[in-house]
């Protein structure tokens, strides 16, 4: 169980799982979620995590574990008692009900009167940048004003815990990127517990405080955005949190610090001996090295405490303050490079490059073969 939340958690989870017939589609899931935190589940299609947020939201029960809310266990508890609101994919607003009905119909189930109803629809329109639009449908709105009214009707029931299943992805790039700027700073003034769900790695990165990382219905790594882009436990974190280059080779031994790590296609690289584990290794160890596409460089001859491989490019797509080049190297590895490209033009096609990266640059990962 990740403690790094404590006693302050919301939201935990122990040991839950949910099967569907034989298969398990979320099992062994251990969180928890801290107040106030913006949390985000994340990982591709058929993973379990929108099954997770069911399960947190009540409308699905687990097979197996419990989830706390505060200090009580609400697996026996239906979803309109547990004080969590959820804004589905596909938002599901009613197109017969004005903007103004639609925001109120939580509360008037409550039966909260007429004119507090009144006002605390008012508050969250206006928080939603929505003032004046109360008497309009939701055909009648775009695409991110229909997105801002969901969750003024899910906020407006005063929820204990936000939760947000893929909602931002249905709307345009421009949109998409608008929205989660506002979601941001939404949850920032509220201090909401929040949960997100999304397979949009940059979604998850510029947004969350944490993130749990799924595959297979496991949960294979938690951490800030920065300790899973930068420190992946794991080769299927590293290569869906955005784009790694994965060397593949053997470990000679450690010097100073430094694994040695003969490479499958020749050569000799020297990375930091982190993880802790990797001192563990014995050599002939098969290793990965985990290196992003902004941290390799292109480098003119050799260059002192730098890693290096040669190849030429096979492609270089310009885009605009810089380029993103496929290089081909040798035994077939094809490297991503991300590049700076200032006033120079880009390099064509075919020309011969030798590319370089500090042994501080690279994370070093077990050779995993379900990955």
């Amino acid at each position: 169980m990740d403690a790094t939340a404590g006693p302050t958690a919301a939201v935990r989870l122990e040991g839950v799982g949910k099967r569907f017939g034989a298969v398990w589609a979320v099992r062994g899931v251990d969180l928890e979620i801290g107040r106030g935190e913006f949390f985000t589940f994340l990982g591709p299609s058929g993973c379990g995590k929108t099954t997770l947020l069911r399960l947190v939201a009540g409308f699905l029960r687990p097979d197996s574990g419990r989830i706390w809310f505060d200090d009580r266990c609400v697996d026996n508890v239906p979803p309109w008692q547990r004080q969590a609101g959820l804004v589905f994919q596909n938002l599901a607003l009613w197109p017969h009900l004005s903007v103004f009905e639609n925001v109120a119909f939580g509360l008037r189930q409550q039966r909260v009167p007429r004119a507090e109803v009144a006002e605390r629809v008012r508050r969250s329109l206006a928080d939603m940048d929505l003032a004046g639009m109360e008497q309009r449908r939701p055909s009648q709105l775009s695409g991110g004003q229909q997105q801002r009214v969901a969750l003024a009707r899910t906020l407006v029931v005063r929820p204990r815990v936000l939760l947000l299943d893929e909602p931002l992805s249905s709307l345009d790039a421009r949109l998409r990127l608008q929205m989660r700027t506002e979601l941001a700073r939404l949850q920032r003034d509220l201090g909401i517990t929040t949960i997100y769900v999304t397979h949009d790695q940059e979604e998850a990165l510029s947004l969350s405080t944490r993130i749990a990382v799924f595959a297979r219905g496991e949960v294979i790594q938690v951490g800030t955005p920065q300790q899973v882009y930068r420190s992946p436990s794991r080769m299927a974190v590293a290569g869906f949190v955005g784009i790694s280059n994965f060397l593949h080779g053997t470990l000679r031994g450690i010097r100073a610090g430094r694994a040695e790590i003969e490479l499958a296609g020749g050569g000799l690289h020297r990375v930091h001996a982190a993880p802790a584990w990797v001192s563990t290794l014995a050599a002939g160890q098969p290793l990965v090295i985990s290196v992003r596409p902004e941290a390799l460089r292109l480098i003119d001859g050799p260059a002192a405490d730098t890693n290096t491989l040669d190849g030429h490019v096979d492609t270089a797509l310009y885009l605009g303050a810089r380029v993103q080049y496929e290089i081909a190297a040798a035994a077939g590895l094809r490297l991503r490079v991300d590049a700076l490209l200032g006033s120079a033009a880009p390099l064509a096609t075919g020309a011969q490059v030798r590319l370089g990266y500090g042994p501080q640059d690279a994370v070093l990962l077990p050779e995993d073969p379900s990955d």
